[in-house]
């Protein structure tokens, strides 16, 4: 689980890192970003279990293909996503196996 802050950016890295962030999240359609949104309030209470499960409902409404999403996510398990390395580089990773 991620906290407020997961990276830290030397001063000369933040503009170019902010803006790339910023061109990935205008691409997203509007039924992407309700779900995140929804994932995110999901994780406020300390229910885990409840807030699990909103985020599989988020999902379903951004990624309606079960099968494909199932798929993609264990190859990335598969993978190593939830090492320490891979969070790191939580974006190239998810990239890389999403």
């Amino acid at each position: 689980m991620y906290g407020w802050v997961n990276r830290a950016l030397p001063d000369e890295e933040l503009d170019e890192f902010v803006n790339s962030l910023a061109r990935r999240l205008a691409k997203l359609s509007p039924a992407q970003i309700r779900a995140a949104k929804s994932a995110v309030n999901a994780a406020l209470p300390v229910d885990l279990e409840a807030g699990l499960e909103q985020e599989e409902r988020s999902l379903n409404l951004v990624h309606p293909a079960s099968g494909d999403i199932a798929d993609r996510v264990r190859r990335a398990l598969e993978g190593g996503m939830q090492t320490r390395e891979q969070e790191f580089d939580l974006e190239g990773t998810l990239d890389k196996y999403l």
